[in-house]
Order: structure tokens, then C-alpha cells, then sequence
């Protein structure tokens, strides 16, 4: 038999280390991901001079099975990944998550909405909003009084 000295401050900072993780995992996903019943898919968000992207990684997804919604400055995308499995087969571990997902997004600048573009190509979404053009920069010349 061995002998371990219990070191109270080992167990606390594991503990610690543990709950970090626990929250991490649930802020990263967001209150209703950290359910095991729901999803979200991941987003990446960026502006340039003239738009707004947004790209959504949604794999097993047909295009049929997404929505976009752009009301009052907010985008929201919304869908369902339905689950697939094959009869006759007997699952030792599953994955893969799948039931419907609605995420919404402050756009930070009007949007030309008649312009937006959505592509859906491998599993990911790529859309590009364009900014309406009052809230594009624009260059002012100084001049010389």
C-alpha cells in the first residue's frame, strides 16, 4: 500500500482547473448549449468597408433546412439538422448533434438587404451583407482656408 500526503491546495486548484473548464464550455457555447439537447453552430463574423460577413459552419445540412431573417438590424439564422441513422444497425456511441438551432446577431451597421447574398456550399454558410451606404466611411477633402 502507498501513502499519498493530501495537499489540500492540488485538490483545490484541480477543482478550480475543472470548474473553469465547465464554465468556459458553457459561455463558448452559449446558456442552451451547454444542454445536451440542443446545438449551435459555430460563427465567425467580420466588417469590412463595405460589409458585413457571416459565416456559419453547418455540416450535414441541406440548404432547404436553413432560414435568414434580417428585421430591425438584427440577423437571425435559424434551422434544423435532422438525425440520420441507418436500420439495422446497432450504435455503440453517437455524436453528432442534430434538432433545430436559432441564433440572432446586432448587425453593427444598416444593411442593403436587397443586396444580401447567402451561399451554402461543403457544410458552410457564407453570407455577405452589404452596408447600406450611410453608414459606409467616406473620405472628406480638407481644404485650405
Amino acid at each position: 500500500m502507498t501513502f499519498m500526503q493530501w495537499n489540500p491546495m492540488r485538490d483545490m486548484i484541480h477543482i478550480q482547473q475543472e470548474m473553469n473548464r465547465l464554465m468556459g464550455e458553457a459561455a463558448l457555447h452559449g446558456e442552451a448549449e451547454a444542454r445536451e439537447d440542443s446545438w449551435s453552430p459555430r460563427v465567425d463574423v467580420a466588417e469590412s468597408r463595405e460589409n458585413i460577413s457571416v459565416i456559419v459552419e453547418v455540416p450535414g445540412m441541406s440548404r432547404e433546412d436553413l432560414s435568414l431573417v434580417i428585421e430591425d438590424n438584427v440577423l437571425t439564422l435559424s434551422g434544423e439538422k435532422t438525425q440520420q441513422h441507418e436500420e439495422g444497425l446497432r450504435y455503440h456511441r453517437l455524436e453528432r448533434v442534430f434538432g433545430p438551432f436559432r441564433r440572432t446577431f446586432s448587425l453593427p451597421a444598416s444593411i442593403e438587404t436587397s443586396a444580401v447574398k447567402a451561399v451554402y456550399k461543403e457544410g458552410v454558410l457564407a453570407i455577405t451583407l452589404p452596408k447600406a451606404e450611410a453608414d459606409r466611411p467616406k473620405e472628406i477633402a480638407v481644404s485650405v482656408g
